[in-house]
């Protein structure tokens, strides 16, 4: 599987509902000399945000959020790329209170986790002509 890590641009946000519509990959190479194709993205299975992207051995499975929407959309920047409607969990009625995903709202709200990484396999694949 690949991981594309990319600088996410916040487009809008809605504090009572915890969601937050970003770019969250684009069509751009990534640090590994790989580039996906929004146009060719499939969803499969149930899909989550996981802290740290799955990668602390302690809470990295841990679901924070969850898309409500993904759809392919020109970014500012000028290429294409995939934007998320990411809703953040609420524990805010559990007991004791878990304020993590309203935390971590905040900070992708104000631009302070400012990289989203997908993982995701690819379908078709060839190599990439000049870059």
């Amino acid at each position: 599987m690949n991981q594309t890590v990319f600088g996410s641009e916040v487009l809008s946000f809605d504090d009572d509902k915890l969601t937050i519509e970003h770019f969250i990959s684009t069509d751009k190479l990534d640090s590994d000399g790989d580039r996906m194709n929004p146009e060719g993205m499939k969803m499969r299975g149930n899909v989550v945000v996981l802290k740290q992207h799955g990668l602390d051995e302690i809470y990295g499975n841990e679901p924070i959020a969850k898309p409500l929407g993904i759809r392919v959309g020109n970014h500012p920047k000028g290429s294409k790329g995939l934007i998320a409607n990411t809703q953040y969990y609420d524990g805010s009625k559990l007991t004791p209170p878990d304020n993590t995903g309203r935390r971590l709202y905040e900070k992708a709200k104000g631009g302070f986790m400012p990289n989203w990484s997908i993982g995701w396999q690819g379908i078709k694949s060839h190599p990439i002509q000049g870059g």
